[in-house]
């Protein structure tokens, strides 16, 4: 595999750069919600209570392991 500028990148620095930038995901999916203006939620819509917070979580996650961590065998272009 070769990476920016052309250098060979192994699996173990491909595999650790994806896991730094899972964490980075994580963290702004985590946090977002409470630094999002107010006047944002009412453009959008948005009640930020329980219900709304239990359904971004599980949206979340869904980012998360359909998108970043499918098997490299079903993560073909389509």
């Amino acid at each position: 595999m070769v990476g920016k500028a052309g250098r060979p990148v192994s699996e173990s620095d491909t595999r650790d750069r994806l896991i730094t930038e899972a964490r980075k995901l994580f963290v702004s999916f985590m946090v977002f919600p409470f630094l999002i203006p107010p006047s944002m939620l009412t453009m959008q819509n948005i009640e930020m209570d329980e219900a709304y917070l239990a359904e971004l979580v599980e949206h979340n996650v869904n980012v998360l392991v359909r998108g970043l961590m499918i098997p490299k065998e079903e993560n073909k272009p389509c």
